[in-house]
């Protein structure tokens, strides 16, 4: 007998009855305080976590009392410039330094997160910083793809459809054109979706997904500390133990040697 069913129906999986629980990360209330502190200061600055890079020598870099454009990159100048050029210029020294160390610190905190937290960061550091490289490598992705798709192949002039007369753009009185992208029909189409894909799994990052890796290598962090705490209890009571012990060894032999004094003396 044919099976005439919809697709998705025949897709459908009975999962009554099954056992499969979905873990939970659960935070007990006696270690909400300590998972509130762990939160505040990790999501702090990515700076302040452990680094990987180890500076030596006795070397030390002097900064200048106002950075300028020219210590950034030439594609990192345009977009300050711009803003810049609405500056009245008594004060665009003083915005140039503002523009130039944000752009450092951003610049900064991008490479401090691709290179991940170093020895002794927490398992919760460091799947914080596994996040954001995730998201970066999708919205680096997106950016490639978005500059693909931007690439124009030639310019061509604007006609009415009606009446085959050049449309004239009123602001400069030209006769108005349009790109034609080098990217066409399907290839454009999958990587418009690929856009669209990578957009919505790194909303997932930003949100439920990445929430629920944060809360597992919180409960992680939390666990491990316990774990912690635990064995330095452990050997500060092995330590007591062991001074118990010998002071209750000298107590039994100073009791030894003054036991046979005594009885040498009757």
């Amino acid at each position: 007998m044919e099976d005439t069913s919809p697709a998705s129906a025949r897709l459908a999986v009975d999962t009554t009855g099954s056992d499969f629980t979905v873990p939970s990360y659960d935070i007990a209330p006696e270690d909400q305080a300590r998972a509130q502190e762990l939160l505040s200061a990790s999501n702090a600055d990515p700076n302040a976590t452990p680094s990987p890079v180890k500076l030596t020598g006795g070397g030390a870099f002097k900064a200048p009392e106002r950075f300028t454009l020219s210590i950034l990159p030439p594609d990192k100048q345009g977009p300050i410039a711009a803003q810049l050029a609405q500056v009245p210029a008594h004060l665009r020294a003083e915005r140039e330094h503002e523009l130039v160390v944000g752009a450092l610190k951003q610049n900064s905190t991008a490479l401090r997160i691709k290179a991940g937290p170093g020895e002794g960061a927490s398992p919760l550091e460091r799947e914080q910083f596994a996040v954001a490289r995730d998201i970066d490598a999708l919205e680096t992705e997106a950016l490639d793809i978005q500059r693909q798709l931007a690439e124009v192949q030639k310019w061509v002039p604007v006609y009415n459809e009606i009446t085959g007369e050049p449309v004239i753009d009123p602001r400069t009185g030209q006769q108005q054109v349009k790109a034609v992208e080098i990217i066409q029909g399907d290839r454009r189409k999958a990587l418009e979706a690929r856009v669209n894909e990578l957009a919505y799994r790194a909303d997932l990052l930003r949100g439920v997904e990445g929430d629920r890796r944060i809360q597992r290598a919180l409960a992680q962090t939390i666990e491990l500390e316990k774990q912690q705490r635990q064995r330095l209890a452990e050997r500060e009571e092995v330590k007591r133990r062991a001074e118990e012990i010998s002071r209750q060894k000298r107590i039994d032999k100073q009791a030894e040697t003054l036991s046979r004094f005594k009885d040498n003396a009757l």
